[in-house]
């Protein structure tokens, strides 16, 4: 009995000598951090910082590009609406931008207009749509990037797309198509948050 005893611990030993080579500390609970894609691309999040150090560019109505920054300048509450001459909702909500463009100017609003459309193609009716519809603020075209940028990474966007920020930068609301009943008034709350926070912005 004796050494049946003994052989069965000797053979327990060798057992769990082997098992300890194969597991280590920590070993079932350790994980490796998620692999990242070769050549994935990351999207900087929403804001005016992120625009301006995108350096981005567009085209002016008089052929000349220039910063997409030196139209949303600094420290200010801005709204940028995305749009295009043949686009039928974009006609309706144009006449709203312009109205919030003459009763938020004077408290900071910067307004800016972006046509998706080419300038090479477009101009000449780009020109006649912003005389018909009183546009006073800064209209240009939309390059490649710029759409990227507000568009996820994807050059084909969808127009009207409105996004309104705060003076300090941050992305107040993102709007979407135009909805008749509800749209204005998203519109209208969304301006007057971003004018009203522009009192403790940056200075």
């Amino acid at each position: 009995m004796n050494l049946l005893s003994a052989s069965l611990k000797f053979c327990c030993l060798i057992a769990l000598l082997g098992l300890s080579t194969l597991v280590k500390p920590g070993a079932a609970t350790a994980q490796s951090a998620p692999s990242t894609a070769k050549g994935a691309v990351t999207q900087p999040a929403l804001s005016l910082d992120s625009a301006r150090a995108s350096d981005l560019d567009v085209g002016t109505l008089d052929g000349r590009r220039v910063k997409l920054s030196e139209l949303i300048g600094n420290n200010h509450p801005v709204l940028v609406d995305f749009w295009a001459t043949w686009c039928a909702p974009c006609r309706k909500s144009i006449p709203h931008i312009v109205k919030l463009d003459q009763e938020y100017k004077e408290k900071g609003l910067v307004v800016v207009g972006l046509t998706i459309e080419k300038p090479d193609e477009d101009m000449n009716k780009v020109e006649e749509f912003v005389q018909k519809y009183g546009i006073a603020y800064p209209v240009a075209f939309a390059s490649p990037e710029v759409k990227r940028f507000f568009n996820d990474g994807k050059e084909r966007m969808g127009v009207p797309r409105m996004f309104v920020f705060a003076a300090d930068g941050s992305l107040v609301k993102q709007i979407n198509g135009y909805n008749p009943l509800t749209t204005k008034g998203k519109l209208a709350d969304a301006v007057k948050q971003a004018v009203t926070s522009n009192a403790g912005g940056r200075k």
